[in-house]
């Protein structure tokens, strides 16, 4: 009779959950000779969200109300403590994951439970405490950060996060335009966004217009966003970008699947990108299966083939992307598919040989 291994996955901020999808796919390769029965609990809110799989396994940890208290009364650390060992007892779980340790009330709360197996996730490897206890591994995000940081920091292994936490099967819009998406809250910290102004307003200089939109999928409500937006305004530039006022899951994942392309514009300033930290514009670009325009920093970095995305090392190179964007190889997406398809492959077959080592 084959055994069933029964394995809990938390996430107590309302952050990292989209990252759930991931654990549909590998963890049954991590235990290749057992069957395994996943359960998956976080925030009230996103529990209520979450659709990637039977709604059956997504459970809240409270009610939103109490929740709610729990914070403002500062209890919420020690009621994690307290109902994860419960929901531990009740499902007689083998193995708990934390999908995000990197904050210390939530680690406090992990190495608070004893005597049951455990990985965390860190998110940040190089700049979160973590110390091994029994029953402890720790796992990063993505392959090319497992290499990065396993000379620095011990490290276990790693799950790469390339999966759709909302499927669609309607077909693409037709669309006149190619659609380059740059995702994520509008901060100028974390990307360029002024490289997209000098963009457009080059093309514009010499009339050359592609038929190209940055759709810039967002709240531009949040952060910076009225500010990236008032500069596209002043420069007369509307008809290069679509913005969004406010976008739930799943209307954001939506623009992310009826895209043409991804650019995540990531700031050559913030490093942590470039070692130990993945943008959520890579996993987003992998789950759907849609090429990014990448810097050649960028793709050195995050070991993307040469092939498989479209890259470039300065200004005038990204201008001629962007100037050409509908002569590029039609078989730029299929390559990419195949590339993404055989990473997973790879963290697939790194699971099994971590559960034959434990």
């Amino acid at each position: 009779m084959v055994e069933t291994i029964k394995i809990l996955v938390f996430e107590l901020n309302h952050f990292h959950v989209h990252n759930f999808a991931m654990y549909e796919h590998l963890l049954p390769a991590m235990f290749p000779r057992e069957n395994t029965e996943i359960h998956y609990y976080t925030q009230p809110r996103q529990a209520k969200e979450l659709v990637f799989t039977d709604r059956s396994r997504i459970h809240a940890l409270g009610e939103k109300i109490s929740y709610y208290f729990l914070k403002k009364l500062k209890l919420r650390t020690q009621y994690h403590k307290w109902i994860i060992k419960k929901i531990i007892t009740k499902h007689q779980a083998d193995l708990i994951i934390f999908n995000t340790i990197d904050q210390p009330s939530v680690y406090a709360v992990f190495k608070s439970l004893r005597e049951i197996e455990k990985i965390g996730v860190v998110h940040n490897v190089l700049t979160t405490n973590y110390y091994y206890n029994d029953h402890e591994r720790y796992f990063c995000v993505n392959e090319y950060i497992y290499y990065n940081v396993r000379s620095q920091k011990p490290i276990d292994g790693y799950f790469i996060s390339f999966f759709p936490p909302i499927l669609y099967s309607h077909s693409l819009p037709k669309n006149k335009d190619k659609i380059i998406a740059v995702q994520g809250l509008i901060s100028f910290n974390r990307r360029d966004y002024d490289l997209l102004i000098k963009i457009c307003s080059v093309i514009v200089k010499e009339n050359c217009r592609p038929c190209v939109k940055f759709n810039i999928v967002g709240s531009v409500k949040k952060m910076k966003g009225k500010v990236f937006l008032r500069k596209v305004n002043q420069a007369g530039l509307e008809d290069f970008f679509i913005f969004h006022d406010w976008l739930n899951d799943a209307d954001f994942f939506r623009e992310i699947y009826e895209s043409d392309f991804i650019m995540p514009l990531v700031a050559e300033k913030k490093e942590s990108y470039f070692i130990d930290k993945i943008s959520s514009s890579y996993e987003r670009s992998a789950a759907y299966k849609k090429p990014m325009i990448v810097s050649e920093t960028i793709r050195k970095a995050w070991l993307i083939d040469q092939d498989v995305c479209l890259s470039y090392s300065n200004f005038d190179e990204l201008l001629h992307i962007i100037k050409n964007i509908d002569s590029v190889p039609k078989d730029l997406g299929r390559k990419y598919t195949k590339f993404i398809d055989t990473l997973i492959g790879k963290n697939k077959q790194f699971l099994s040989m971590t559960y034959d080592q434990n």
